[in-house]
């Protein structure tokens, strides 16, 4: 079937809901949004009419009613496919640098978190943008019996936006693109730690924006996980 010149390109037959759920966060995605809320009314002209009775008319309608009725944004927004789960008890652990990137004072502010070990003890490793590195030693009780699970590869990127009224976002720190592929690469700072580049694909991330590709070529944004603190303690997780 040709496309209709005020719909645009056909969407791929067959994929259903995985396929609308693997584009979330993609500017295909946000492309076919702004398509479908154009063409509000484009389903009570005769050619949708005609749509309407094929599979391709079928799934314009599934990508309606998952953007519009029964769609759960958690469903898109967050991260299944890596299990992640971390608490830090700000209260006890106080003046670190995770301490301030939670706060909405420090909006813009983010470090990355990974776990490690020294002399046999657990440590939580946070790094701000200039390098500066804490070890927090876990050595409470009720800390050592707490999981400590940091998503695909054992690192968080976690801070509050300058952009979202304070948003506090938890990101996997590795690449969402080339893991894919396999290859799981471990995001670095740029522009002052506002984004995070991929050494790999070069693709650079903004933190602040939802983690949406801002340079290179395009592709699908930061993996990100549930994040709260209720200013003692930061829970994330799936």
């Amino acid at each position: 079937m040709a496309p209709h010149p005020s719909y645009g390109h056909p969407l791929p037959k067959g994929r259903g809901r995985s396929y609308l759920l693997s584009l979330y966060g993609t500017k295909q995605y946000d492309d076919l949004k702004s398509t479908l809320i154009r063409n509000t009314n484009f389903f009570f002209t005769p050619w949708g009419e005609d749509v309407r009775r094929t599979g391709e008319g079928l799934l314009v309608l599934l990508f309606g009613l998952l953007l519009f009725s029964s769609c759960n944004t958690d469903d898109f927004e967050f991260e299944k496919r890596y299990q992640c789960y971390f608490t830090f008890d700000c209260g006890m652990h106080q003046g670190t640098a995770l301490q301030s990137c939670v706060n909405p004072m420090s909006s813009g502010l983010f470090c990355m978190v990974w776990q490690g070990s020294k002399d046999g003890v657990r440590n939580i490793n946070i790094q701000l943008y200039n390098q500066k590195t804490e070890n927090v030693p876990i050595t409470t009780a009720i800390e050592t019996r707490q999981s400590c699970i940091l998503g695909a590869s054992n690192g968080l990127v976690i801070g509050c936006s300058n952009l979202n009224n304070g948003q506090l976002y938890a990101f996997d720190r590795q690449c969402p693109n080339c893991i894919k592929t396999g290859a799981y690469k471990a995001l670095q700072w740029e522009n002052n730690g506002l984004w995070l580049k991929c050494p790999k694909c070069e693709r650079v991330y903004d933190m602040n924006n939802n983690g949406f590709v801002v340079k290179g070529e395009s592709g699908d944004k930061l993996m990100r996980y549930r994040a709260t603190y209720n200013g003692q303690m930061l829970m994330v997780s799936n």
